[in-house]
């Protein structure tokens, strides 16, 4: 049995640049990982099947655990039946980026349980199949992102705590979208010059958001009072950095809806822990799944024949960590026509 915790993301910002000819949009935003986890724990079970436990309302063929899970079986070298119940922390359909961290999860866990052998790039690929911010789970950095979210450039942030709200509505990604008066045509910008005025760089779904939803206005102009509000994705969570002028326990208190007090994170616990149980001060810090872009500076009890069919749960990790390390440069200006890797972090300007 494996449990693993799934973080969560914030968007610090998100813009619309343009909108490609398949209807897809082309954004830029930087992805802020947060300490606020579901958890998922993997069990091994005698039945070839996926079985899943803690969310009922979702159907199976929609869940993105289960089409994790699904794509994967192609390259499985030791295919295992498992039960993957999830605790959930992380609201749904909020912003915070929660289905596509629990699929990220799901493909590198399995990964190593089955023993496909896959790279943290090829498991990058794959989650993009599943949803435009699944890689950056997959990868577990904080990055700037462009594309359809796709393409990564991870970067430094400061340690942080945030105020998060959770108003009580589900918001439409699709009747957000479908908006005329949706701003499409932002000027594309830097990381750099997000560094110099970060509160000049807001969210283009925040307008609508707050006239189409009443309970995003309300959760908006209420921590307005005490600092920037923010809205993450397009919502329904909204959001402000913590300061020292803020009384933190009395605004979480008197909060109009469920609050979150959060931590930002360095990097995800499961790459954290890959790392240290590889034994190596660093891992590969980064990746793009395309060329580098202008601009872009009931738990079931395991079997005896289960558990042994996942033995790799005893290697946990390591496979992958140690073949990345093989696949890594010999230099950081080492680049490559179609998959690059490129020097440790994004500098500050």
């Amino acid at each position: 049995m494996i449990r693993v915790p799934s973080p969560a993301k914030l968007n610090l910002f998100l813009h619309i640049t343009g909108r490609r000819e398949n209807g897809y949009h082309e954004l830029q935003t930087i992805f802020q990982l947060i300490d606020l986890y579901d958890w998922m724990t993997f069990t091994p079970i005698s039945e070839d099947e996926i079985q899943i436990e803690g969310l009922g309302e979702v159907q199976l063929e929609q869940n993105l655990i289960y089409r994790a899970a699904q794509i994967l079986r192609p390259h499985a070298q030791n295919p295992c039946g498992l039960h993957i119940k999830i605790e959930k922390n992380i609201p749904m359909g909020a912003g915070l980026g929660g289905g596509s961290s629990n699929a990220a999860t799901t493909l590198i866990v399995l990964n190593q349980l089955r023993q496909c052998g896959l790279t943290e790039e090829q498991l990058a690929q794959f989650g993009v199949k599943l949803g435009a911010d699944v890689p950056i789970f997959i990868y577990g950095l904080n990055a700037w992102a462009e594309g359809i979210g796709e393409h990564l450039s991870f970067i430094d942030l400061d340690q942080k705590q945030f105020i998060v709200l959770k108003p009580d509505c589900f918001i439409s990604t699709q009747l957000l979208f479908s908006q005329k008066t949706l701003t499409r045509d932002s000027k594309p910008t830097t990381f750099c010059a997000y560094q110099l005025e970060p509160s000049n760089f807001g969210n283009n779904f925040e307008p609508l958001a707050r006239e189409l939803y009443p309970e995003v206005e309300e959760a908006m102009q209420y921590l307005d009072q005490f600092g920037h509000a923010k809205l993450t994705g397009t919502g329904a969570c909204v959001f402000a950095e913590v300061t020292d002028e803020m009384n933190v326990d009395d605004i979480l208190k008197h909060a109009p809806c469920k609050a979150y007090l959060v931590h930002s994170l360095k990097e995800s616990p499961l790459r954290l822990k890959r790392r240290r149980l590889l034994g190596r001060r660093q891992v590969v810090r980064q990746r793009f799944l395309v060329p580098p872009f202008p601009g872009s500076n009931p738990g079931a009890p395991a079997s005896s024949a289960a558990t042994l069919r996942c033995s790799g749960a005893s290697r946990f990790f390591l496979g992958m960590e140690a073949r990345e390390s093989q696949r890594a440069p010999a230099t950081s200006s080492a680049r490559s026509s179609t998959r690059t890797s490129v020097p440790a972090r994004t500098r500050r300007c």
